[in-house]
C-alpha cells in the first residue's frame, strides 16, 4: 500500500504485534513475514476505516513519536523498534482472513426524540406549536434546535425571564406557627442567632419572611399539615404519573431525572411532565407551571428531602392533594437528618436507587418520629 508513513526499519513492530493478537499469531504461523507486512497489506486500511483500533496514540498513523519516549532532540530521527521474537511457524498454518467491517445500526432520531419533554423544557417553542406556527417540536429541533442546544441556548426554561413575574411564596403564617421551636432554629442556624440575637419573636419572623424562602427548616412546623388525600377523589382521577423533575439540569440529577422518565415511558403508563429549574440552586417554576393542575392520581417528585418543602411550596395550595405522592430521594448519608423528618408527612412512598440510599430513609430515627408506616422501595 503506497503512502505509508513507515518503512520496515521505523515501523513499531513490537507495539503493533502487542496490540493485535490475531496478527501476532499469523506472523508466528508464517502467514506474514512480520507485522509490517500485515500493516502494509491490510492493517493500514483497516485502521483508517475503523475496522481495527489504532495502536498509535491519538489514532495518527504518521506519528511514530507518539508511541515512544520523546527524544532530547525533537528533530532527531525516530529509532527503529527492536525485532520481535517470533515462534516457529506451524505446518498447518491457517490462511489469514481480514476481520469483516462492523455492522453498525443507529436508531432513527425521530424514535429517540421526546416531543413532550422538549416542549416542556422550551415554553417558547411550545407556544409556537400550540399556535400552529410550528408543526412540532421535532421539526424545530431538526431545523434549529440541535444547533441552539450545542450553543447553550436550549433548553430555554433555564432563562431568567420566564421567572420575572413569578408570584412570591405566600407570606401567610402556617396554622401551627405557634409550635415553632426557636431554640432548635438557633441551634440549626447559628448565623441567624448571631445576626438578630436571642430574640424569639425575631427568630419566628426571620423564618417566615426569609428562612423558609431560603430553604431553612422551621422546627416544629409541619409544612404538609394542610395536605389531604380523600380516597374517592383519588380514584376519580385517571391512573398515571405526574412527574416533577429537574429535567433541564446538566448535573447528575438531570441525567437521573431524564433516565427515569425514559424508563417510565417504556412501561406505557400515561405520564405528564412538570419541570422545575435548579440552574440557580434553589428550585423555581414558571407562572404557567404553577397554574397547571396535575391530571393523574400519582405524583412522582424527583427532589431530595432537603428540597421537598421548598419545592412543593412553589405550587398552588392543593396541587398535591387527593393523590398518591411518591418521592425519589438520592442522598449519600450514613444516617437520616433530623431536619428532614417532617418531609415524610407529605409522602406515601419513597423510591431510592440502592440499598445504601435506602438505609438512611428507613433507620430507627425516622421510625421514632413518624406515626404512620411508609413504604421505602429501592428502584431497581
Amino acid at each position: 500500500m503506497s503512502g505509508s508513513a513507515f518503512d520496515e526499519g521505523s515501523f513499531p513492530e513490537f507495539q503493533y504485534l502487542e496490540a493485535f493478537r490475531d496478527v501476532r499469531d499469523a506472523v508466528a504461523a508464517g502467514t506474514f513475514k512480520n507485522g509490517f507486512e500485515h500493516y502494509e497489506l491490510y492493517g493500514r486500511e483497516e485502521i483508517e476505516t475503523a475496522r481495527r483500533p489504532s495502536p498509535f496514540t491519538g489514532g495518527r498513523l504518521d506519528m511514530m513519536r507518539s508511541v515512544l519516549p520523546p527524544p532530547a532532540d525533537p528533530n532527531a530521527p525516530v529509532p527503529p523498534s527492536p525485532p520481535p521474537q517470533l515462534r516457529t511457524a506451524s505446518p498447518d498454518a491457517i490462511a489469514y482472513t481480514p476481520p469483516p467491517p462492523p455492522e453498525l445500526t443507529y436508531p432513527d432520531e425521530a424514535g429517540l426524540f421526546d416531543e413532550a419533554l422538549f416542549l416542556a423544557l422550551n415554553p417558547d417553542i411550545a407556544a409556537q406549536v400550540a399556535a400552529g406556527e410550528l408543526a412540532s417540536g421535532l421539526a424545530y429541533w431538526q431545523r434549529s434546535g440541535r444547533a441552539e442546544t450545542n450553543l447553550g441556548a436550549r433548553p430555554s426554561i433555564v432563562q431568567d425571564h420566564w421567572y420575572a413575574d413569578m408570584v412570591p411564596l405566600d407570606p401567610k403564617p402556617p396554622p401551627d406557627i405557634a409550635n415553632f421551636d426557636v431554640e432548635t432554629y438557633w441551634l440549626l442556624y447559628p448565623d441567624v442567632l448571631r445576626a438578630i440575637g436571642p430574640d424569639p419573636e425575631g427568630a419566628r419572623r426571620h423564618w417566615l419572611e426569609h428562612g423558609r424562602l431560603e430553604g431553612r427548616t422551621g422546627p416544629g412546623v409541619a409544612p404538609y399539615r394542610g395536605w389531604q388525600a380523600r380516597p374517592h377523589a383519588v380514584l376519580q382521577k385517571p391512573f398515571g404519573f405526574n412527574v416533577y423533575g429537574p429535567f433541564a439540569a446538566t448535573s447528575g440529577l438531570g441525567t437521573a431525572a431524564r433516565g427515569l422518565l425514559r424508563a417510565l415511558r417504556s412501561t406505557g403508563v400515561p405520564l405528564e411532565i412538570h419541570p422545575f429549574d435548579v440552574s440557580r440552586a434553589k428550585p423555581r417554576i414558571t407562572p404557567a407551571e404553577r397554574a397547571r393542575t396535575p391530571t393523574y392520581r400519582v405524583n412522582l417528585i424527583l427532589a431530595n428531602a432537603d428540597q421537598m418543602a421548598r419545592l412543593t411550596a412553589l405550587y398552588e395550595p392543593g396541587t398535591f392533594d387527593d393523590a398518591y405522592n411518591i418521592a425519589v430521594w438520592q442522598w449519600e448519608l450514613a444516617s437520616s437528618r433530623s431536619d428532614t423528618f417532617f418531609d415524610f408527612e407529605g409522602l406515601d412512598e419513597i423510591w431510592t436507587n440502592s440499598e445504601s440510599l435506602h438505609n438512611p430513609c428507613g433507620d430507627e430515627a425516622f421510625a421514632k418520629e413518624i406515626d404512620s408506616e411508609r413504604a421505602l422501595t429501592p428502584a431497581r
